[in-house]
């Protein structure tokens, strides 16, 4: 039964009748819809194409053994922890399709993953401080030693898949029906993880039923790491010989940490770290959790974590110098370390800028000058032509030889011109290859090469670059309000006008770095690389999460990566995630308004709820791309016709019926604009 279908379908929710509400989320698995009759619960009810069999019994054990992690109560809010089963579900056939859990509200909370870098975190309207974040750690900590005291694991532990309550910062758990579950008699294993999460002993083995535990302290160190450490990866570094693999999964599976309390041979830790600021407990810890399989336990981490994050314990202490910095007592302070790096990285760039500035001025003289002395040159050729012309009438032939030679000087000229022209052209194309991001050749190839989040060698290629940030959800919003407002206006010249405040934006804002633009490349060659067979069930879900968490990488240390961010909304949006790529889309159409990519997608995200917008910035698309019928255009069509089919509701017009508006606008558009 379609999706739209199932709404107001009579079920049977343990021995109670209800009727299933509106759709909330639609994942891999199965569906969630509200439960009208029941409004503190939510209704997961399973595809028809999934096998329901195994889900029953998992189900059934999960109600039997439920983690002791009751509900709490927070300003007169209730707070759902987790997310677990209630009760089965049943059709009028008595058939088993799916389970009522608790119901979370979405709104209240966040994704863990903003709060791994202060930037992505300022932007949501959240705290990113020490404090903060050991809170969260701590709280984390908590729910999975309740979790692993049933002997139930996560696997697939990972930022992306938790969330938290902004207000009392308590951790919510999704996605329960995943997990390593321990039955009575059988334990139901977990199908999914993800490589940069995955413990040495497991990479390239997959976690076999029972291990679960070894893989979440694992995995809880990494996240609990990256919260204390502006994000950085405990396994990326700069290598200290070739040797030294470029992929996090490949330096886990070797063991490389790079931050232990002894320096490693291989690989220095990135130089804006600030794991020497922590206390020597905590580098304890982690040197147990990352160089041994001797892992501390949940319970562990929340005992060594919940001391810090008490407000009362003195161990968390506000910066001296900057009284937006808070550090652990007895400690330097972390995030004032970083921002001398960073400062001395911008110094050095701009030095870099002015001398580049410098020698490509002298570039620019010498161009002129060559165009001078080559028009001066042609025109004392024509004036010596004309002296040497006879006082009386010249005869038929003379003339037809004189104005041959005049010809022949005006072409001179002319090639003279067009050759320099040819060359200022070559020089400012191979100025901005060098600089621009690669993703200009549409490069559609699949990522897995996961991609290191330690701030690269390189420094930003601009002071303004380095001090620029990215505006806030709202002022982008309103600045795609506004092109849509045009493209609708029916009036050439407003869009016009539109069209030229967005060019001026194009020429201030800075390229992309040109690590960002090598990382980018690598992730991509990389995904045009992977062998095709034996793949297990689920791995290419996991390459594609592992791509994506690449890409917002890139994004998230270089604000102008517009086709890094274009290309992250693309496949958020493939997995449904709508809000998260257009977030991202947003930011492309930012920072380089000319990536067609962004506007098509950011178009296909409205198409569910205002197809009129979606064909405003379709429009935008083609107004942007280089040929309207080009090979770029129908290849963005054909990846988003193909993604549509995945994020299209059924009530929802056709993909293409819009591609073919926008076509008909912009060309009307453009009709207008450059009429004779």
């Amino acid at each position: 039964m379609a999706r739209a279908d199932r709404v107001g379908q009579r079920v049977r929710v343990g021995e109670r009748a209800m009727a299933l509400g509106g759709a909330i989320k639609s994942g891999g698995a199965g569906t969630i819809y509200r439960l009208p009759d029941a409004p503190d619960q939510v209704a997961k009810i399973y595809h028809p194409q999934i096998e329901r069999g195994d889900y029953a019994h998992k189900i059934e054990a999960m109600l039997e053994l439920a983690p002791r992690l009751p509900a709490r109560e927070f300003g007169g809010q209730t707070i759902t922890q987790i997310a677990w089963p209630q009760d089965k579900i049943f059709d009028r056939g008595g058939r088993f399709i799916g389970f009522a859990m608790p119901l979370l509200d979405m709104g209240s909370t966040e994704e863990l993953e903003l709060m791994l870098q202060a930037r992505q975190a300022r932007a949501a309207g959240l705290n990113p401080s020490l404090g903060v974040k050991m809170t969260l750690a701590a709280n984390l900590a908590s729910v999975i030693s309740s979790l692993h005291r049933q002997k139930h694991y996560l696997v697939d532990l990972k930022p992306v898949n938790l969330r938290f309550y902004r207000d009392s910062l308590y951790i919510a758990l999704l996605d329960c029906d995943g997990f390593s579950v321990q039955g009575r008699s059988r334990r139901f294993p977990a199908e999914q993880f993800t490589p940069d999460y995955l413990a040495p002993e497991f990479q390239g083995r997959g976690v076999k039923p029972g291990k679960g535990r070894e893989q979440d302290l694992f995995a809880l160190a990494v996240i609990v790491f990256r919260l204390l450490n502006f994000g950085i990866h405990p396994f990326t570094g700069k290598p200290r010989d070739d040797r030294v693999p470029t992929d996090i999964p490949a330096r886990i599976r070797g063991w490389l940490y790079a931050y232990g309390r002894q320096p490693h041979p291989q690989l220095a830790p990135s130089p804006v770290s600030a794991h020497e600021a922590m206390p020597r407990e905590l580098r304890d810890l982690f040197d147990r959790a990352f160089a041994s399989t001797d892992r501390p336990s949940a319970a562990a981490w929340a005992d060594a974590l919940s001391v810090y994050a008490r407000r009362d314990s003195g161990r968390i202490v506000v910066c001296s110098k900057n009284h937006g910095h808070q550090h652990f007592a007895g400690q330097p302070c972390g995030e004032c370390a970083r921002e001398r790096v960073l400062a001395a990285s911008r110094r050095h760039a701009g030095a870099r800028r002015k001398e580049r500035e410098r020698r490509q001025q002298k570039v620019r003289q010498r161009v002129r000058q060559r165009t001078t002395a080559q028009a001066r040159a042609a025109g004392n050729t024509a004036r010596a032509t004309g002296r040497r012309r006879p006082a009386r009438p010249a005869s038929r032939s003379g003339q037809a030889a004189s104005a041959a030679a005049a010809g022949d000087n005006i072409r001179l000229f002319v090639v003279s011109v067009v050759v320099v022209t040819l060359v200022l052209m070559a020089a400012v194309s191979i100025r901005g290859c060098s600089t621009s991001d690669p993703s200009s050749r549409r490069t559609k190839a699949n990522a897995t090469a996961p991609v290191q989040q330690e701030v690269p060698s390189e420094p930003p290629t601009t002071l303004r670059q380095a001090r620029a940030s990215v505006p806030d959800e709202s002022e982008l919003e309103a600045d795609i309000d506004a092109t849509v407002a045009a493209v609708n206006s029916d009036d050439p010249e407003r869009f016009r006008a539109r069209l030229e405040t967005l060019a001026r934006r194009t020429l201030q804002h800075p390229r992309p770095r040109r690590s960002s633009v090598r990382e980018y490349r690598d992730l991509m060659i990389g995904a045009a690389r992977l062998p095709q067979a034996d793949r297990r069930p689920g791995e290419t879900m996991d390459r594609l999460k592992t791509r994506i968490e690449g890409l917002k990488s890139i994004v998230d240390d270089d604000p102008y990566a517009a086709m890094a961010a274009a290309e992250a909304g693309k496949w958020l949006l493939l997995l449904g995630e709508r809000e998260s790529a257009q977030h991202y889309y947003r930011q492309a159409v930012w920072a380089d308004p000319t990536v067609a990519d962004a506007w098509y997608g950011l178009g296909v995200t409205c198409i569910n709820d205002d197809p009129d917008r979606t064909v405003a910035l379709m429009t935008m698309a083609y107004a942007t791309a280089e040929e309207v019928d080009g090979l770029q255009m129908r290849m963005l069509a054909a990846v988003y016709r193909l993604v549509g089919m995945r994020y299209t509701a059924d009530d929802a017009p056709s993909l293409d019926a819009l591609d073919e508006r926008a076509r008909a606008l912009v060309e009307k558009l453009e009709a207008a604009l450059f009429k004779p």
